[in-house]
């Protein structure tokens, strides 16, 4: 299917090199590279909405170069329609969030009522 970025789906993480248990679970379509690069403008741009979401004010207790992205498994989504393929991939982010990334306050994939509970 022409143009379906989501077969370059992935799922990654963010760690911290002195603390194992501190562990960012996500998803991309895009190179690594260039999501960990958004990682570090979101965490550093005090008027962006998501400054103090998620990992962002545990990496400024510390330094940018205490941390590092890593692939965790290709996932390439492939239903018919794109939305279903979004909601594909955030499912596995979700799924491995409960697995290891306990940094994530939204487990994707979870409805408003799972999150809830």
């Amino acid at each position: 299917m022409k143009g379906n970025k989501y077969k370059t789906g992935k799922i990654y993480t963010i760690r911290s090199k002195n603390d194992d248990n501190v562990i960012y679970a996500g998803s991309a379509v895009q190179q690594l590279h260039k999501r960990w690069y958004e990682h570090k403008q979101t965490a550093n741009n005090e008027k962006g909405k998501g400054y103090n979401r998620f990992l962002y004010p545990k990496i400024r207790e510390t330094d940018f170069n205490d941390w590092y992205s890593e692939l965790y498994e290709d996932f390439p989504a492939e239903r018919p329609f794109p939305a279903e393929r979004k909601e594909q991939l955030n499912t596995r982010e979700g799924e491995n969030f409960r697995e290891i990334g306990p940094l994530n306050k939204n487990t994707s994939g979870r409805t408003n009522e799972e999150y809830r509970q």
